[in-house]
């Protein structure tokens, strides 16, 4: 066993996730490995169920590309690399507790909204819409750091916020931060 997300072994059939696999991580998985999305091989899975302590981690310049839920009751942060919605029904963004991503990509052409928030977020970097509203269903979005301005990139008909009654909060070059709510659609 490795902790490589792209290693046959690691997965219970000697096969790699795809955009139709379930994937559990557990508390305590085989090897003691959890998974570090870290080579150029596509990373994708179906559903993404993380158990108490355990961690998804994804690399700078490397995505995980996820087609269905995701319900983290573990380690809240998933890395310096990019964590990417991709499908075409509703999706939901489950967690424990604050999520902490670098890089969020919406890439989901479901009309109407496309991902909806089930737990507040934190983006250190960028929030990247190619398809598809991101619901803040009440919950908290995040973007930038107290050091880091938060870019939003791609935003437009069909592909951005939709509040829903939550509060979209961005750090500014100045390092300041505004709570701003958005109106919803």
């Amino acid at each position: 066993y490795t902790n490589d997300w792209n290693t046959l072994s690691n997965w219970g059939c000697n096969l790699l996730p795809t955009a139709t696999t379930n994937v559990t991580i557990p508390t305590n998985p085989d090897g003691g490995f959890f998974p570090i999305v870290s080579t150029n091989n596509l990373a994708l899975c179906k559903n993404l169920q993380l158990n108490a302590s355990s961690s998804v981690t994804i690399n700078a310049g490397r995505d995980l590309n996820v087609y269905g839920d995701i319900l983290n009751n573990g380690s809240p942060n998933w890395g310096n690399g990019k964590l990417s919605f991709n499908g075409n029904v509703l999706q939901y963004f489950n967690g424990a507790s604050i999520q902490n991503v670098n890089h969020l990509l919406m890439n989901n052409s479901k009309t109407g909204n496309a991902v909806k928030l089930n737990v507040d977020l934190q983006i250190d970097s960028a929030l990247e819409f190619s398809a598809g509203r991101l619901s803040l269903n009440g919950k908290n979005l995040t973007l930038g750091t107290n050091t880091t301005d938060g870019l939003v990139i791609g935003a437009g008909i069909n592909k951005h916020l939709n509040a829903e009654s939550g509060f979209f909060i961005c750090h500014t070059n100045q390092n300041n931060t505004y709570s701003l709510p958005l109106g919803d659609s």
